[in-house]
């Protein structure tokens, strides 16, 4: 796991103004001519996302990396191995498509990275509540 990368993509998600239009966890990555659903970024050509939209899309310029530094990882599978190194369900816990209708907001996703980093994924997560979700990170 690459903590330092979490916690600055958690610092700049925080930093994001209220008003903030350019986030949503149920679109993952959003190219200009359409949104890509989950079952298809695996095989996505990461040059062909206009990255904004879910945390992992804010995720190259909240790192400040450049294009060609995000375009080394071909796939946004490849990218979350590479920058971050998480497994399956600790990516589902921070940026799950599911979140779009508990907390869908990036101060919500910075909250879940490091009650993550600091907890690990809850053993109960998909199991419980919305509320009781969000009660547990709420103070982070």
């Amino acid at each position: 796991m690459n903590k330092e990368n979490l916690l600055k993509l958690a610092k700049f998600l925080d930093e994001l103004p209220e008003d903030y239009e350019h986030f949503d966890m149920s679109k993952w990555v959003a190219s200009d001519t359409k949104e890509l659903r989950l079952d298809e970024i695996e095989n996505v050509d990461i040059k062909a996302c206009g990255y904004a939209a879910c945390a992992i899309g804010h995720a190259p310029q909240a790192l400040k990396l450049t294009p060609e530094e995000t375009w080394k990882c071909v796939t946004w599978n490849a990218f979350i191995h590479h920058y971050f190194d998480i497994a399956w369900i600790e990516e589902q816990f921070m940026f799950g498509i599911d979140w779009q209708d508990i907390d869908n907001t990036p101060k919500g996703a910075a909250k879940r990275i490091r009650f993550f980093l600091e907890n690990g994924v809850p053993k109960d997560f998909g199991v419980v509540s919305d509320e009781f979700m969000i009660e547990r990170y709420e103070d982070y």
